[in-house]
C-alpha cells in the first residue's frame, strides 16, 4: 500500500471530517490543539485533498519546512503539488553566487499559488514575507510550450534572455538555455529537470527531459511551463520609478561613508551601484537584483498576494495554516533584528544600500499582522496555548496524538500494544523499508496483517457550528488512530 492511502482513512475520526468541511465552507480563525509530529502533516494532507487550490503552511525553522514537506510528499498523494518557499540569502560583501536551486523552488511555489493549482506550499515567515514582484507581472511573463506549438527559435531565445535566462553552450543548472541548430535546451526555473525541444522548421516536434550531467535524454515530456528566473519583471517603467530612489539612497550612503573616513568603502559602493544601475537600465538582470527589490517594488508584495490571486481564480478563500504561531512570532522578532543589524554592517562596508534611509522597508516589523487579517487561518498548537492575534469567537478543536515509544527488541510489548489498539478500533499501519520481514515478524507475534486497507472511507458528515455561527465550541479530545512501529525499531506512521 502507499502511504497516501492513510490520508483518506482519517474520515474514521469523527470530528476531523466535520472540521475539514467547516474550513472548506466557512471563514474565520480556527485553533486546533494537540496534534504532534507527523499527525500535523497527516491533518494538512487531509485538508489539502478536500480543498480546491493552494494551501500555505507557515512554520518556524527551515528544518521544519523540510520535515513537513517531506511528510506531505508521502501523504498527500498524486495530483497535489508540494512546494517549499525558501527565503533567498546572499552575502553582498562577497557577492556570493545566487542559489538557483532555491530560487527555482521559490518561483515554482509562487507559480503554484498564483495559478490556484491544487498544492501545498511550506515556508518560514521570512520566506512568505520576502518582497517579490506583482503576481500579474510574473504570471504574465510565464509561457507554456507543447509539442506542435509553432514558435520561432530565435524569438524564443530572445524572450528567455528578457526574463532572466542565461545562454550557455551546455545546460547544467536552472535558468540556463542553449541552442544548437534545431535543438533547443532549456532548464526552466521551477522544473526538476531540463527539457530538450526539437524543432522541425518553426514547429516543436518533440519535448524530452534529459540528464544535465550526461546530457542524455531520459524520456518524453508533457507541456512545460517556463517561469521568469527572478521574482521581478524588469521594464522601463519599473526602472524609471526605482532609479531616483536608488540614486538618493546612494548619495545618502556615500555621504555617511565619507563622513566616517571610509574612503575604500565609498569607492566600492560607487563601483557597485554604478554597474548595477547600468545593468538595470539596460533591462539586464544582475545576479543580485534581489538586493534592489525594495526600490523596484515599492508595495510590500509577497507570497500572500499570490495565494490571494489563486484563491480569486478558484472563487475560494485563501487558507493559511500556522504551525505553532506563538513560536513563529517570537522567532520573527529575532529575524528582523538580525537582518537589520547585518544590513547595517554590510552598508558600512560599502556593500549595499539601506532602503530605510529613503523611507523604504525590506521586511515588516510586524510579520504576522498581514496573516492575521486573512479570513481563513488555522492555528496548529501542540499545547493549549493561544495566540494573541487570534480572532475571538473562532472555533476550536482538540485532538490527542503522541509520539511513539520505541519497541526495538521488546516484541511482547509491541504485540500487547497493537492488540490493545486493534480492540479499540484503531487503524494500525507499520511503515518499513523491509516490508516482507516486518510481515513475518508480525505473523510470528500473532498480529494479523492485511495486504491493503479494506473498505472505502466513510462519507463526510454535515458540518456543525456552535451557536451564533463561528463561536468557540468546547469538545473533548478526539483520539487520532495510534500508529504502530515495525520490528527492529523501524519508523512508523
Amino acid at each position: 500500500m502507499r502511504l497516501d492511502e492513510i490520508t483518506r482513512h482519517v474520515d474514521r475520526i469523527p470530528e476531523l471530517p466535520r472540521l475539514i468541511q467547516h474550513i472548506s465552507t466557512s471563514d474565520g480563525h480556527i485553533r486546533i490543539v494537540g496534534l504532534q509530529g507527523v499527525a500535523k502533516s497527516l491533518f494538512i494532507a487531509a485538508l489539502a485533498r478536500r480543498r480546491p487550490g493552494a494551501t500555505l503552511v507557515v512554520t518556524q525553522q527551515p528544518d521544519q519546512v523540510d520535515r513537513i514537506s517531506d511528510d506531505l510528499r508521502q501523504l498527500a498523494g498524486e495530483g497535489i503539488e508540494v512546494h517549499t518557499l525558501p527565503a533567498l540569502e546572499r552575502d553582498p560583501v562577497l557577492r556570493s553566487a545566487v542559489d538557483y536551486v532555491a530560487l527555482s523552488e521559490r518561483m515554482a511555489a509562487l507559480d503554484a499559488m498564483g495559478s490556484g493549482r491544487l498544492s501545498v506550499t511550506v515556508a518560514t515567515l521570512e520566506g512568505v514575507l520576502q518582497r517579490t514582484g506583482p503576481p500579474d507581472s510574473i504570471l504574465g511573463a510565464t509561457i507554456e510550450v507543447t509539442v506542435g506549438l509553432r514558435a520561432d527559435a530565435l524569438a524564443l531565445a530572445q524572450y528567455l534572455v528578457g526574463i532572466g535566462y542565461s545562454r550557455t553552450t551546455t545546460v547544467a543548472a536552472p535558468g540556463q538555455f542553449a541552442r544548437r541548430g534545431g535543438i533547443f535546451d532549456v532548464f526552466p526555473i521551477g522544473s526538476p529537470m531540463p527539457v530538450r525541444m526539437e524543432f522541425l522548421g518553426d514547429e516543436i516536434e518533440s519535448l524530452r527531459t534529459f540528464d544535465p550531467t550526461t546530457q542524455r535524454s531520459t524520456g518524453p515530456s508533457g507541456p512545460v511551463r517556463i517561469l521568469p528566473v527572478h521574482p521581478i519583471a524588469l521594464d522601463a517603467a519599473t526602472i524609471s520609478r526605482a532609479e531616483p530612489l536608488i540614486r538618493q539612497a546612494w548619495k545618502i550612503r556615500r555621504e555617511a561613508l565619507a563622513g566616517s573616513s571610509a574612503g575604500e568603502a565609498a569607492q566600492a559602493l560607487d563601483d557597485r551601484v554604478e554597474a548595477d544601475l547600468a545593468s538595470l537600465k539596460a533591462l539586464d538582470y544582475p545576479e543580485h537584483v534581489a538586493e534592489y527589490m525594495p526600490f523596484l517594488v515599492a508595495e510590500p508584495i509577497c507570497a500572500l498576494d499570490y495565494l490571494e490571486c489563486g484563491a480569486r481564480l478558484n472563487d475560494t478563500l485563501p487558507t493559511v495554516i500556522l504551525d505553532e504561531p506563538s513560536q513563529i512570532e517570537v522567532r520573527w522578532a529575532r529575524v528582523v533584528e538580525d537582518r537589520e543589524r547585518t544590513r547595517e554592517r554590510h552598508a558600512e562596508q560599502g556593500a549595499t544600500l539601506l532602503p530605510s534611509e529613503v523611507g523604504l522597508t525590506e521586511l515588516p516589523q510586524d510579520g504576522l499582522a498581514r496573516i492575521a487579517a486573512i479570513p481563513s487561518v488555522l492555528q496548529l498548537t501542540s499545547l493549549d496555548t493561544g495566540w494573541a492575534r487570534a480572532v475571538t469567537g473562532g472555533r476550536e478543536y482538540a485532538f490527542h496524538s503522541a509520539a511513539m515509544e520505541t519497541f526495538r527488541s521488546r516484541m511482547d510489548f509491541l504485540r500487547d500494544e497493537v492488540g490493545r489498539w486493534l480492540e479499540q478500533g484503531a487503524l494500525c499501519v507499520a511503515v518499513s523499508d523491509q516490508p516482507q520481514r516486518t510481515r513475518e515478524v508480525l505473523a510470528e507475534l500473532g498480529i494479523p496483517v492485511a495486504e491493503d486497507l479494506e473498505g472505502p472511507p466513510s462519507p463526510l458528515p454535515p458540518p456543525t457550528q456552535g451557536a451564533g455561527g463561528l463561536d468557540a465550541v468546547e469538545r473533548p479530545p478526539s483520539p487520532l488512530p495510534p500508529p504502530t512501529q515495525g520490528a527492529g525499531g523501524l519508523d512508523a506512521v
